[in-house]
């Protein structure tokens, strides 16, 4: 869905047909933080448009950059080479365990201190040779700035930005009983989205 198409739809939750409390690029940005927000949420069956593959090599040393527009994983790093598979683990567990000896297909990720934060990935023990490995990942959805700008949130659930960025919007103007419902709406409809992948 274009951006014009998405702030239309918003503006309609603030019951504002055209620019009156809120400017278009005010409603740009709240649509490009709810974007986010939910492409963080949601399960990655329903973000085929965000999966990148990023390649990491680790060399001497024994951790990598993650790429700068890193959201979530998607999968367990691997290499393409050996068919190896390199499971992720949290770092607050890998810590108690950092002197130990570790299985050379071991890795494990920083904790992050939020979605917007990117951090390294780590490999243990340090490698002897270079070990490049295939990252698949979920990236941030591209902001939008021009009113031709396609979301790259799947149409099917672009609803959910539409609902967050108009619920955003009425917190700032303090209409916070409208908020509450719509927010309570976006977590049930992201639940229930996500509760139908697992089945």
């Amino acid at each position: 869905m274009q951006l014009s198409d998405l702030r239309t739809r918003v503006r309609y939750y603030l019951r504002e047909a055209t620019a009156n409390t809120w400017t278009d690029v005010e409603l740009n940005a709240l649509i490009n933080l709810a974007q986010r927000h939910v492409a963080f949420r949601l399960d990655t069956h329903f973000l085929t448009q965000l999966v990148q593959v990023s390649t990491l090599s680790f060399a001497s040393v024994n951790n990598a950059d993650l790429p700068s527009t890193f959201l979530k994983t998607l999968a367990d790093p691997y290499n393409d080479s050996t068919g190896d598979v390199y499971p992720l683990k949290p770092v607050q567990d890998a810590i108690s365990t950092i002197s130990e000896t570790y299985d050379s297909n071991s890795l494990f990720v920083n904790k992050r201190v939020s979605w917007i934060t990117n951090n390294d990935l780590y490999i243990r023990p340090t490698p002897g040779s270079t070990i490049t490995l295939s990252f698949p990942y979920i990236k941030y959805p591209d902001d939008l700035a021009a009113d031709a700008n396609e979301s790259e949130i799947p149409d099917g659930v672009v609803d959910l930005v539409i609902i967050k960025a108009a619920a955003d919007a009425l917190i700032k103007t303090r209409q916070l009983q409208d908020s509450s419902l719509l927010l309570k709406q976006l977590e049930q409809r992201i639940e229930m989205l996500n509760r139908s992948v697992e089945k």
